[in-house]
């Protein structure tokens, strides 16, 4: 149970994620995964929105495979920039989304599959919130792919660095993971997970075989494919 209402974590005129940031093995890691996601559980035809966009930087993973696609974001100036910055996906809408206040928008439309990529870390409840107010933007039957960081390989990260790591607030076990989207009212339909030491092409294969989550435990983010208990 939520004890608080959990405040907004991020500054609205923050500008995270942008084109440049596609660059990098481990994000083109990280790309597979989710791409494979959508590939093996989204519905041929199905609609699409990211609850958490930023600037863009997942824009060219996930509006390809929907013919319509929604990109939405709480900062107005990070909207702008991936408005600006990925003029060639002319089927893509952009706008404004609270994450704490999600509804579905002022025409009562709601999406087949919702993303809610790097921004599942923040401190407090805003999680939890986040999680179930999702489901608002779910079509019966729909899904939503997310993912989290992993707790064993950021305590690692911060031995290592010590007062310069820079990680995320929160970090999850599988365990806890699996009991917070239980709690938020889903089922996880599959998960996967991603290891920075490891290429795109090792990705891709043990995605093939539904081997990525045999040992989650050096993983750097967990992806889960979420279905909300009630449109079962």
């Amino acid at each position: 149970m939520l004890t608080k209402a959990p405040s907004q974590p991020t500054d609205p005129h923050l500008i995270w994620g942008r084109r440049r940031d596609r660059i990098g093995r481990q994000f083109q890691a990280r790309s597979a995964i989710v791409d494979h996601l959508i590939s093996a559980w989204a519905k041929p035809g199905a609609t699409g929105v990211d609850v958490s966009g930023g600037a863009g930087r997942w824009l060219t993973t996930l509006a390809p495979h929907f013919s319509q696609f929604t990109h939405l974001d709480l900062s107005a100036d990070a909207l702008n920039v991936a408005r600006t910055e990925h003029p060639d996906l002319s089927h893509v809408e952009y706008g404004f989304v609270d994450l704490l206040n999600l509804r579905a928008d002022s025409a009562g439309r709601r999406w087949d599959v919702a993303f809610c990529l790097d921004t599942l870390l923040y401190h407090g409840n805003f999680v939890e919130t986040a999680l179930r107010n999702i489901r608002a933007v779910l079509r019966p039957g729909g899904i939503a792919i997310i993912d989290l960081p992993m707790q064993f390989r950021a305590s690692i990260s911060q031995r290592i660095k010590g007062p310069r790591y820079r990680g995320p607030e929160r970090k999850f076990s599988p365990k806890a993971a699996h009991g917070l989207i239980g709690e938020a009212g889903y089922i996880c339909l599959a998960t996967a997970y991603q290891y920075s030491e490891l290429s795109v092409p090792i990705h891709r294969t043990l995605l093939r075989y539904g081997a990525t989550a045999l040992v989650p435990w050096p993983s750097t983010w967990m992806y889960l494919v979420l279905r909300a208990i009630e449109q079962q």
